[in-house]
Protein backbone atom coordinates (compact mmCIF):
# COMPACT_ATOMS: atom_id res chain seq x y z
CA UNK A 1 0.00 0.00 0.00
CA UNK A 2 1.71 3.34 -0.90
CA UNK A 3 2.35 5.80 1.78
CA UNK A 4 -0.24 8.70 2.39
CA UNK A 5 1.09 12.10 2.82
CA UNK A 6 0.39 16.02 2.61
CA UNK A 7 0.48 16.96 -1.44
CA UNK A 8 2.19 20.08 -1.48
CA UNK A 9 1.66 21.02 -5.07
CA UNK A 10 -2.21 20.02 -5.04
CA UNK A 11 -2.65 20.79 -1.34
CA UNK A 12 -4.95 17.62 -1.05
CA UNK A 13 -3.88 14.26 1.02
CA UNK A 14 -2.54 11.97 -1.78
CA UNK A 15 0.02 9.38 -2.51
CA UNK A 16 3.71 10.36 -1.00
CA UNK A 17 5.62 9.37 -3.91
CA UNK A 18 8.55 11.59 -3.13
CA UNK A 19 9.40 14.62 -0.41
CA UNK A 20 9.26 17.76 -1.65
CA UNK A 21 13.01 19.49 -0.27
CA UNK A 22 13.82 23.29 0.25
CA UNK A 23 16.53 24.75 2.01
CA UNK A 24 17.32 27.82 4.55
CA UNK A 25 19.69 29.87 1.98
CA UNK A 26 18.52 33.50 0.77
CA UNK A 27 17.07 33.76 -2.52
CA UNK A 28 16.48 37.14 -4.48
CA UNK A 29 12.97 36.87 -6.53
CA UNK A 30 12.76 39.02 -9.61
CA UNK A 31 9.46 39.34 -11.39
CA UNK A 32 7.44 42.43 -12.96
CA UNK A 33 4.16 40.54 -12.46
CA UNK A 34 2.42 41.27 -9.14
CA UNK A 35 0.82 38.76 -8.44
CA UNK A 36 3.45 36.04 -10.03
CA UNK A 37 6.05 38.23 -7.13
CA UNK A 38 3.91 37.07 -4.81
CA UNK A 39 2.86 33.44 -5.64
CA UNK A 40 6.32 32.72 -5.86
CA UNK A 41 7.45 34.30 -2.58
CA UNK A 42 4.88 32.28 -0.83
CA UNK A 43 6.26 29.13 -2.50
CA UNK A 44 9.70 29.71 -1.55
CA UNK A 45 9.18 30.59 2.06
CA UNK A 46 6.75 27.26 1.77
CA UNK A 47 9.92 25.55 1.05
CA UNK A 48 12.33 27.22 3.54
CA UNK A 49 13.77 29.56 2.11
CA UNK A 50 15.04 33.36 3.26
CA UNK A 51 13.57 35.73 0.40
CA UNK A 52 14.14 38.99 -0.94
CA UNK A 53 11.61 39.71 -3.66
CA UNK A 54 12.50 42.53 -6.22
CA UNK A 55 9.54 43.89 -8.76
CA UNK A 56 12.10 44.62 -11.38
CA UNK A 57 15.89 44.51 -12.38
CA UNK A 58 16.11 48.31 -10.56
CA UNK A 59 14.89 47.39 -7.18
CA UNK A 60 16.74 44.01 -7.28
CA UNK A 61 20.02 46.03 -7.59
CA UNK A 62 19.44 48.23 -5.18
CA UNK A 63 17.88 45.39 -2.78
CA UNK A 64 21.56 43.29 -3.76
CA UNK A 65 23.44 46.78 -2.71
CA UNK A 66 21.39 47.38 0.79
CA UNK A 67 22.13 43.34 1.58
CA UNK A 68 24.61 42.05 3.45
CA UNK A 69 23.31 38.83 3.80
CA UNK A 70 24.97 35.97 1.35
CA UNK A 71 22.08 35.10 -2.02
CA UNK A 72 23.09 32.09 -3.39
CA UNK A 73 20.34 32.27 -5.60
CA UNK A 74 18.49 34.88 -8.24
CA UNK A 75 15.23 33.43 -9.63
CA UNK A 76 14.32 36.29 -12.40
CA UNK A 77 11.90 36.30 -14.96
CA UNK A 78 13.55 36.71 -18.60
CA UNK A 79 11.33 39.12 -20.01
CA UNK A 80 11.03 42.21 -17.55
CA UNK A 81 10.85 46.20 -19.22
CA UNK A 82 14.43 47.85 -17.87
CA UNK A 83 16.49 45.34 -18.75
CA UNK A 84 16.30 41.00 -19.94
CA UNK A 85 17.14 38.80 -16.83
CA UNK A 86 20.49 37.35 -18.64
CA UNK A 87 21.25 41.10 -18.14
CA UNK A 88 20.18 41.22 -14.78
CA UNK A 89 22.11 38.50 -13.61
CA UNK A 90 25.00 39.62 -15.40
CA UNK A 91 24.68 42.57 -13.28
CA UNK A 92 24.33 40.86 -9.86
CA UNK A 93 27.31 38.78 -10.26
CA UNK A 94 29.62 41.80 -10.36
CA UNK A 95 28.06 43.18 -7.12
CA UNK A 96 27.85 39.05 -5.72
CA UNK A 97 30.37 36.90 -7.21
CA UNK A 98 28.94 33.32 -6.67
CA UNK A 99 25.80 33.78 -6.84
CA UNK A 100 23.65 30.75 -9.16
CA UNK A 101 20.76 32.16 -11.11
CA UNK A 102 17.40 30.14 -12.21
CA UNK A 103 15.29 32.16 -14.88
CA UNK A 104 12.11 31.87 -15.63
CA UNK A 105 8.94 32.60 -18.32
CA UNK A 106 6.34 32.02 -19.22
CA UNK A 107 7.45 31.48 -22.77
CA UNK A 108 9.32 27.65 -23.87
CA UNK A 109 12.67 27.46 -23.49
CA UNK A 110 13.35 26.90 -27.28
CA UNK A 111 11.25 30.75 -27.91
CA UNK A 112 13.14 32.32 -25.42
CA UNK A 113 16.76 30.90 -26.86
CA UNK A 114 16.04 31.76 -30.59
CA UNK A 115 15.67 35.54 -29.45
CA UNK A 116 18.98 35.31 -27.67
CA UNK A 117 17.99 36.04 -24.59
CA UNK A 118 19.10 33.04 -22.31
CA UNK A 119 22.83 31.71 -23.22
CA UNK A 120 23.09 28.16 -24.01
CA UNK A 121 23.23 25.61 -20.68
CA UNK A 122 21.47 28.26 -18.14
CA UNK A 123 19.36 27.23 -15.81
CA UNK A 124 15.41 27.76 -16.65
CA UNK A 125 12.00 26.77 -15.41
CA UNK A 126 8.96 27.11 -17.46
CA UNK A 127 5.94 29.17 -15.78
CA UNK A 128 3.41 28.68 -14.20
CA UNK A 129 5.88 27.05 -11.53
CA UNK A 130 4.76 24.15 -9.51
CA UNK A 131 5.95 23.49 -6.21
CA UNK A 132 7.89 20.18 -6.37
CA UNK A 133 9.21 21.44 -9.65
CA UNK A 134 10.94 24.49 -8.36
CA UNK A 135 12.25 22.96 -5.15
CA UNK A 136 14.40 19.78 -7.35
CA UNK A 137 15.05 22.53 -9.80
CA UNK A 138 16.78 24.50 -6.85
CA UNK A 139 18.26 22.12 -5.01
CA UNK A 140 19.91 20.67 -8.23
CA UNK A 141 21.54 24.57 -8.92
CA UNK A 142 22.17 25.13 -5.46
CA UNK A 143 23.65 21.32 -4.40
CA UNK A 144 25.83 21.55 -8.08
CA UNK A 145 29.57 22.38 -7.01
CA UNK A 146 31.19 25.47 -9.02
CA UNK A 147 34.00 24.57 -11.22
CA UNK A 148 36.47 27.01 -10.73
CA UNK A 149 39.40 26.28 -13.19
CA UNK A 150 42.88 26.31 -11.51
CA UNK A 151 45.26 29.31 -12.82
CA UNK A 152 47.41 28.35 -15.43
CA UNK A 153 50.89 28.40 -13.72
CA UNK A 154 52.55 27.33 -16.77
CA UNK A 155 55.10 29.79 -18.79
Amino acid sequence: MPAQGYNATQGQIGDAEEEIIGGDETVLLVEDEPMLLEMGEIMLKRLGYDVFTANGPGQALETVKRCDKDIALLITDVVMPEMNGMELSERLCSLKPGIRCLFTSGYTANVIARHGVLKEGVSFIQKPLLLKDLAVKIRSILDTKVHIPAANNER
